[in-house]
């Protein structure tokens, strides 16, 4: 991405009020994030509604000066800067309308065609969840899954730390800048986590672990992944909020139950009662019903379709849903390089021609 794009991000970024779904139908409607800041840009905000307070925000150079400061900073590092449009952006992040306009990526990991799954919960673990965990991720190896979660104290650093020991590839979702770590005690655990995958931020360095921003880098874990597994929880939690932002996203949620009145487990009980998660039953079950097969696998097919009256797209839809039964909405999008609603839409235009079903779960399945 050219230098004064990125620059131009940066500095919408750092405009106070001006989030992520608003700067984008900015960079929409000018056409890059650079043209915001021309000269004749300005006339453009004279008859919108709080254009004024808008346009003074835009013409203000401080903004200007902190964005290349960070800039020289970020590349100093060596952090690699992913605009919301970057090939490299994660591409189901991607598709959540509030997610960040850059991120910024400490380490190496792909995330292309692997499963990807969000552990959350709470920070004062118990032997309940840490016996999960040593039973779930080595039943899940493998699949060669991502596992994503907080760094945080309890659960995630307990997951991450056995993701790394198992040679599984972890990312590591921070609420501050990349040249910190919060909790400092976990500072040891750096060089393993960007061996075997890395840290991912929205925060400019220089910006402090404050308790709002937990909450928008809770978005960042529920919008990577697939589905999001929360292990413990208390009724009220950070892991809660990230469960529930997984479910607005439309991502699967799994809870791990826990006995009635147990404190630790109140939340986790909870969203299963609510149907905003499905009760985590057991690896083989959660395999099945995410439909993922480890490699080696024979992996039952449909025969191909006609594809006759197709348009491209339509197409490539119907050849991977014959040869992924049961594929999952976000795997479809993904293959096919479209929005999860574009997807959606030609889903139902093809349930409707009779060539495919829907299934539970946001799952499909030819009709042949």
């Amino acid at each position: 991405m050219p230098e004064d794009e990125l620059i131009s991000l940066m500095r919408l970024q750092r405009i106070p009020g001006l989030g992520p779904v608003r700067a984008r139908k900015l960079i929409r409607y000018f056409g890059s994030p650079s043209a915001i800041f021309s000269p004749g840009s300005e006339d453009s905000f004279q008859k919108k509604k709080g254009g004024f307070l808008l346009r003074q925000k835009l013409r203000d150079k401080s903004y200007l000066r902190a964005a290349e400061a960070q800039y020289r900073k970020m590349m100093a590092m060596g952090v690699h800067c992913l605009a919301y449009w970057d090939e490299n952006y994660p591409f189901y992040l991607a598709q959540c309308q509030d997610a960040p306009l850059l991120l910024f990526q400490k380490g190496s990991f792909a995330l292309e065609n692997r499963p990807c799954i969000s552990i959350v919960g709470t920070r004062s673990m118990t032997t309940y969840g840490r016996d999960f965990c040593r039973e779930f991720l080595p039943g899940i190896a493998h699949i060669n899954p991502v596992i994503i979660s907080g760094f945080a104290y309890g659960v995630d650093i307990y997951a991450q730390r056995l993701a790394v020991d198992l040679g599984l590839t972890t990312i590591a979702c921070l609420a501050h800048g990349l040249d910190r770590i919060y909790p400092r005690e976990h500072y040891k655990y750096v060089e393993d986590v960007v061996a075997r995958g890395g840290f991912l931020t929205e925060f400019w360095t220089g910006t402090r672990p404050e308790r709002h921003h937990f909450l928008q880098r809770n978005r960042i874990i529920a919008g990577l992944s697939q589905v999001t597994i929360v292990v413990e929880s208390a009724v009220s939690g950070g892991s809660l909020v990230t469960a529930d932002l997984a479910f607005n996203y439309q991502r699967e949620v799994f809870a791990v139950p826990g006995r009635a009145g147990d404190k630790k487990s109140e939340g986790c009980n909870r969203i299963i009662f609510e149907n905003k998660a499905q009760l985590f039953y057991s690896t083989e079950k959660f395999l099945e019903s995410m439909n993922w097969e480890g490699p080696g696998q024979d992996i039952k097919t449909d025969p191909l379709p006609d594809l006759a009256g197709l348009d491209r797209s339509e197409a490539k839809i119907m050849e991977f849903v014959a040869q992924n039964k049961g594929a999952f909405l976000d795997d479809i999008a993904f293959n096919a390089k479209l929005s999860i609603a574009e997807t959606a839409s030609r889903l139902l235009q093809l349930e409707l021609k009779g060539l495919l079903r829907s299934l539970p779960g946001k799952r499909f399945d030819s009709r042949n």
